[in-house]
């Protein structure tokens, strides 16, 4: 079911004309120790409707570093095909994020 409906916004997303923008949030479970991270896509359908995707929610695994967040998410752009629509990518204030878009404007270079 999942694999069917991915790959039905996935073929919508290629054939989208607007950019699409990226929200995203990582947090760490108090009791596991361990890291998620929700990535949410959030574009105009043609009737300018505004529409939000859960693309991921995905285990990220320590450390939480900026190289490995931007591999994650890197990844999850990708599997999507959205890398070549992206229009921008939104993400809370921690200090490592300022490193993630450095990383992800050379990763998102490098993959065009």
């Amino acid at each position: 079911m999942y694999e069917v409906q991915r790959q039905s916004m996935v073929q919508y997303f290629r054939k989208l004309s607007s950019r699409v923008a990226v929200t995203t949030d990582l947090w760490t479970a108090n009791h596991q120790r361990k890291g998620y991270m929700a990535v949410i896509a959030h574009f105009l359908d043609d009737d300018w409707k505004l529409k939000s995707f859960l693309l991921r929610f995905i285990y990220v695994p320590a450390p939480h570093t900026a190289e490995v967040i931007t591999d994650v998410l890197h990844e999850v752009l990708l599997d999507w095909h959205i890398e070549r629509n992206l229009s921008t990518i939104t993400l809370d204030n921690c200090s490592t994020n300022d490193s993630l878009m450095k990383n992800m404007v050379g990763q998102t270079m490098m993959s065009s």
